[in-house]
Parts: C-alpha cells; structure tokens; sequence
C-alpha cells in the first residue's frame, strides 16, 4: 500500500495530453559528442525553406558557420534573431561580429528591440527546438543544457505567429548597418571575436 501511494504521489499518471513527439536533448562537459550542437547542425542539413533562430548570444565555432552557410547556398532562407540591449556586452561584440558575417552569407538579420533571451530553433513547419543552449562555445561544450524539439506543425504554426511578432518589433538590418558603425565599434567587435572560444 505504502509503494502504491508513493507512486501515485509522486509518479501520477497524467495520461496522454498531445499528439506531439518530443525528443530531449542533453549535452555538458561531461560528454565528447556535443549532443545538443550536433542536433541542431542536423536539422540545418534537413530544412528545405526556412530555419529561423533566436538566441541572447550567437558566438558559434566555424562549424557551426559553415553549417549555416552550406543551408543559405543550398536555397533556405535562413533567419536570425538577437537582443539589441545586451546584458554582457563583450559576448555581445562578439555577437555582433558574428552576425555581420552571417549577413555577408545571405541571411536575414533582426535586432530585436531590447533584450531577449529566447533559445529557440524552427525548421520549416516541423520541427521546432526550445531550451537552455544559446549559440555559442560555452552552452555545446562547457555548460550541463536541455533542449526540447517538438515534431508538431500545428505547433510550429502557432509559434511562428510568435516569431512573426518578434521579427515585427524588430530592426531588419543588412550589410550597411554594420558598415556605418564608427572605427572604435568595429574595433571592438573584432577584438572580443578573438575570445569567442572563452565566451
């Protein structure tokens, strides 16, 4: 009787709630595969109209660059979508730095108006990825991160309708933008690129 109520208590059965197949994802210190890097440099390999990522800090390794490059040359459209109020402005140099490059590939770039800290990942309509890991050295290989992709397209719809309003209250910047910033900007976000395994 003691078992059966422990497991009632704190193992109820909570019956099926969703259709929706979720796949968790786990990567840390602790493993050499860099699982949750590794899932996401799949699901670049997979899309086939548009890939769109939200992340604070985007200070990704040159395999995660070509990665994204390899899908832009490949006919994706590729979107992605930073904070324009950092909370760490020397990642955020770094950010920035990395982001002009993505936009010299071909991408899409928004700066939100202010800060953010969504962890997001879409693929098409059908597959969409939220959890801890941001874009960067530090959350594939020296943080513990969970990630969640959810294989749903009515989900992936609706969440879209989310991203549609970030991108909406955002600035769409191109090549220009980085361009006209003065020579002490530009310094600075080529200096601290030169940490970005520390970041």
């Amino acid at each position: 009787e003691t078992n059966k109520y422990i497991e009632l208590e704190y193992f109820p059965d909570i019956g099926k709630k969703s259709d929706t197949v979720i796949q968790t994802i786990t990567s840390g210190p602790d493993e050499p595969n860099h699982e949750i890097k590794q899932n996401m440099l799949k699901m670049f390999q997979v899309a086939k109209k548009e890939i769109i990522l939200e992340t604070p800090y985007f200070v990704p390794d040159e395999i995660f660059m070509n990665a994204i490059k390899l899908a832009i040359q490949s006919g994706v459209k590729f979107k992605l979508i930073i904070p324009g109020k950092p909370d760490k402005k020397f990642v955020y140099h770094a950010t920035l730095s990395f982001a002009k490059e993505f936009v010299d590939m071909g991408g899409e770039l928004y700066i939100f108006n202010g800060f953010m800290h969504a962890k997001t990942l879409t693929i098409d309509d059908f597959a969409l990825t939220v959890g801890t890991a941001n874009a960067d050295n530090r959350s594939f290989s020296l943080n513990f991160e969970i990630n969640a992709v959810l294989y749903d397209e009515k989900l992936n719809r609706q969440y879209r309708v989310h991203l549609d309003d970030v991108m909406a209250k955002s600035q769409k910047v191109d090549s220009n933008y980085f361009k006209q910033k003065s020579f002490w900007v530009k310094f600075k976000q080529v200096f601290f690129r030169l940490f970005a395994p520390l970041f």
